[in-house]
């Protein structure tokens, strides 16, 4: 398991939940295997032993808006599509899921303390969310 510190533009972020963020990253393939899902795939654990590695890793998802913004596009339209007449959704689930992923990231998970970067993250969180659920809105109607 690798801890790792992710950076907006340069800039370390220690807030909106990208502060504790540990991913499994090195794991026997043949024990393992990823799950199904389009987004944000995991490890299947199927019971096998984890250790956390003591040295977090730098990573930068994003440089700039436009990268945050493009990444939400493919993410939301890949979250439609994997849930597609297996979840339902609405307009006004997708409005209040976002205003409550806005309150979460921006005043739960203490965004305000970041500045422009929190603020940023906090209404990209919020973008996504909206988008994804609109998205599998209109999947579903097809």
């Amino acid at each position: 398991v690798l801890k790792r510190d992710n950076y907006y533009n340069k800039k370390l972020i220690k807030c909106c939940g990208w502060e504790n963020d540990r991913v499994v990253r090195i794991f026997n393939r043949k024990k393992t295997s990823f799950c199904e899902n389009m987004v944000h795939e995991y490890i299947l654990e199927n019971g096998m032993e984890k250790t956390e590695l003591s040295v977090p890793i730098k990573h930068y998802p994003f440089d700039n808006a436009a990268q945050f913004i493009n990444k939400m596009q493919h993410y939301s339209t890949l979250f439609a599509q994997n849930n597609k007449n297996k979840r339902s959704s609405s307009p006004l689930r997708a409005f209040s899921s976002a205003l409550f992923a806005f309150f979460k990231s921006y005043f739960i998970k203490k965004g305000f303390l970041c500045g422009y970067e929190g603020l940023l993250i906090s209404v990209s969180n919020a973008n996504g969310v909206f988008y994804k659920y609109i998205k599998l809105f209109e999947e579903n109607k097809k």
